[in-house]
């Protein structure tokens, strides 16, 4: 009994010694750890529905080190991997636990000894199905660890990429396959793109109703326009707006009139062709404006600072520097870059995307150099087109959608960025400060090919107004078609008004209808038999400031002297998409004449018209001269 006694009370006290030995053997383990340096590379292997995985973990100390236990983190989630010792290719124990966001795997390496001079190398493989065959996100990271390469390889079929979020060093034919290598990417993930383009499909979904009993109301719909780094392919408009327009900041709105105590359902639905911009010589000047709204500023002491900021940065600028024009080009480019870093470094960003857009909470400038945090999306790029617009940039803001193609999200959010004129280029760039500040990842310099630009904003801070407001309103996704052409196409006719003899002119309707899938937002009148027939266009009655979209017709009203012979006009027109090409898509109607059944219509008028008058004077002549027998 006495020695059943003894033995139960050495019983807590051997407990006590276990559980002190595992928390010690814990906290080692942790301490070795912690002394561990990680890199990693990556292998994928991509095929039409999966990605299989290597990702190669290097564990290195600068000391001899003894590792039982290493634990790590796929930012990947449901995937189930099988670990290995590189060295003596020999299976590991490998436990995944899944979880929201990845999947973390404890290795079990018997207590290995990592020593300076030879490290543990890890072979971790796993295998990801794929959801879209033209582009891509691929995880390439792990927790704790530095990515020095990825190379992926993947069928030729699919054609040269592109575009991937990180520069390629290294792209070359291995059998069926194409490989490619990326060093030290900035992102944890790698997208990519395959195609000949890179295209979203966009739907409209939009219901005006009119309450009023008594009269018409119209509504206006601001729609992605065609730009220098985007071109919009219309499939559906339904209906047709009453009339489409291009404002000064080349925004298209459509506008709708409903009747009283109606409602009319706008379906509408296209592709958005995305492009590296292209150049663009027009006017800047407009973008300029700083002095009212959310760009207004009494600020001194903030620019004082960013000379200072410039400076520092190697610049050599005075005090008075204030246009970017006045350097050399080298410097002129500098200054985008500083200005733009200055301001991801002077603000701080609220963190949710999840309101977006649909907030529109802005403070100005100068409330932003007083409390720089907590900055919405429009913060940043009012402080931006602040300080560029002081210092001679032209500049304006940007509405628009950021599409899930890089991963930010699973399926795309509203922003607000920045464009900003290239003087050395000749063409406008994209800037999105709360995106790089927001995620942590250098933007500057990116190609943006997964913004989607729905208004522009150079005239005014506020206006226009966006006008969707809710998910369903507008949805865009990347497109599944391998190729989708814009096309320019038009019908002409000539026509004039019946010949007024008492007018001084005869009016003239040159009628267009475009029978392609491309907006018209620009027409030239060429050569004609009429000299200096463009002093005759109608200033009031033309479409200058309309957008002819695809179906839709329009009209440009000629006055024509009336002593021209109406039956034998002819005229060439060019009309284009400005912003499709540097070359500018265009097509033209080289002899546009009055077609022969209007030139037998109006001869045959003339011909009653000449009768008519003649009988006039013989009625009125017979009339007179029974008086004059009198």
């Amino acid at each position: 009994m006495r020695n059943l006694t003894g033995y139960l009370k050495k019983i807590p006290l051997l407990f006590s010694l276990v559980i002190s030995f595992l928390l010690l053997s814990s906290q080692n383990i942790h301490a070795v750890e912690e002394q561990f340096t990680l890199t990693s590379d990556f292998i994928h292997g991509i095929s039409d529905t999966t990605i299989d995985t290597q990702a190669i973990i290097t564990i290195s100390a600068n000391t001899p080190r003894v590792i039982s236990y290493f634990t790590t983190t796929i930012p990947q989630e449901n995937i189930t991997a099988e670990c290995y010792n590189v060295t003596s290719s020999k299976p590991l124990g490998c436990t995944n636990y899944k979880r929201s966001g990845g999947t973390d795997i404890l290795v079990d390496f018997n207590n290995s000894l990592v020593r300076s001079n030879a490290p543990i190398t890890l072979r971790i493989t796993y295998h990801t199905n794929i959801t879209s065959s033209e582009s891509l996100n691929i995880v390439s990271s792990v927790q704790d660890a530095v990515t020095n390469s990825v190379v992926l390889t993947y069928p030729k079929t699919k054609g040269e990429p592109l575009w991937t979020s990180d520069a390629i060093q290294n792209i070359k034919s291995v059998d069926d396959n194409y490989q490619i290598t990326i060093l030290k990417p900035l992102y944890s993930s790698i997208a990519m793109l395959f195609g000949k383009a890179i295209s979203y499909e966009f739907t409209v979904s939009k219901t005006f109703t009119n309450s009023l009993t008594d009269q018409n109301q119209t509504f206006e719909l601001i729609l992605p326009s065609d730009s220098t780094t985007q071109t919009i392919v219309w499939d559906k408009l339904d209906p047709l707006p009453n009339i489409a327009e291009q404002d000064e900041d080349g925004n298209y709105i459509f506008k709708y009139i409903v009747g009283p105590e109606s409602t009319i359902d706008c379906k509408i639905n296209g592709h958005i062709l995305k492009r590296n911009p292209i150049t663009d010589e027009n006017s800047t000047e407009a973008f300029l404006i700083t002095n009212h709204g959310y760009w207004k500023t009494t600020e001194k002491i903030e620019f004082i600072r960013i000379i200072t900021y410039l400076k520092n940065k190697g610049l050599d600028i005075t005090d008075a520097f204030t246009n970017v024009k006045d350097l050399e080009e080298g410097k002129q480019e500098l200054i985008y870059k500083y200005l733009y870093q200055y301001t991801v470094e002077r603000l701080n960003p609220q963190k949710d995307l999840a309101d977006g857009v649909i907030t529109d909470s802005r403070v100005g400038f100068d409330n932003l150099v007083a409390n720089p945090n907590e900055a919405t999306p429009a913060d940043y790029t009012d402080f931006l087109v602040t300080i560029l617009r002081k210092y001679g940039i032209p500049t304006r803001q940007v509405i628009g959608f950021v599409s899930n193609i890089s991963g930010y999200t699973s399926d795309g959010f509203y922003s607000y960025w920045v464009e900003a004129y290239d003087f050395v280029q000749k063409r406008w760039i994209t800037m999105d400060p709360f995106l790089e500040d927001y995620s942590t990842k250098p933007l500057y310099g990116n190609a943006f090919f997964d913004h989607i630009a729905i208004l522009k904003r150079g005239k005014s801070p506020s206006a226009p107004k966006l006008t969707f407001y809710k998910d369903s309103d507008f949805k865009v996704v990347s497109s599944s078609q391998e190729e989708i052409t814009p096309e320019l196409k038009f019908s002409t006719q000539l026509v004039f008004d019946n010949n007024n003899t008492i007018s001084k002119y005869i009016k003239g309707l040159l009628n267009i209808t475009n029978t392609g899938n491309i907006a018209i937002n620009k027409y030239t009148i060429g050569e004609s038999n009429i000299a200096d027939i463009k002093k005759y266009i109608d200033p009031v009655n033309n479409i200058n400031s309309q957008v002819i979209l695809p179906t839709q017709s329009a009209t440009i009203q000629l006055n024509i002297p009336n002593t021209t012979d109406i039956t034998n006009i002819s005229l060439s027109i060019e009309f284009s998409n400005e912003d499709y090409s540097e070359s500018v898509l265009s097509a033209s109607d080289t002899n546009i004449t009055t077609p022969v059944y209007i030139q037998i219509i109006t001869k045959a008028i003339s011909l009653i018209t000449f009768a008519g008058v003649v009988y006039l004077i013989y009625f009125i002549s017979n009339k007179i001269k029974p008086k004059q027998n009198g």
